[in-house]
């Protein structure tokens, strides 16, 4: 379990570089588009976005958990933008696609990092 220790907290630091460069990429989009209601929504996810990187910056498990739902919601708002086939938005979608990811796997290996060591009898 310790070389899964060791893997962790890099993969967060990365993870929370991802994240805070999706975040700044939603919230920058607010100069792009025009100002209306969709263009709010994707800005505040984008604020939600760059709180969850600091907070992948700690120990929790909950901002892997956050992490992941926002950059869902994220990717569930930004499906129509993403048919509209411009370069900008097929590299927002992977990043979003490579969060999503990183965020379960991260969860998956930090729950297993804390489970107690089974006894084999």
């Amino acid at each position: 379990m310790a070389q899964i220790t060791r893997f962790i907290t890099p993969t967060r630091n990365l993870l929370a570089a991802l994240v805070l460069a999706v975040g700044i990429g939603q919230v920058t989009m607010l100069w792009h588009t025009p100002l209306g209601y969709d263009s709010l929504i994707r800005a505040v996810l984008g604020f939600t976005n760059i709180l969850m990187a600091l907070g992948l910056l700690g120990t929790s498990r909950l901002p892997l958990l956050g992490t992941t739902i926002m950059l869902s919601c994220s990717v569930m708002l930004d499906a129509d933008w993403f048919r509209s086939g411009s370069t900008d938005s097929t590299l927002v979608f992977g990043l979003l696609c490579l969060g999503m990811m990183g965020g379960l796997a991260l969860a998956i290996l930090t729950a297993r990092a804390q489970a107690p060591e089974s006894k084999a009898n």
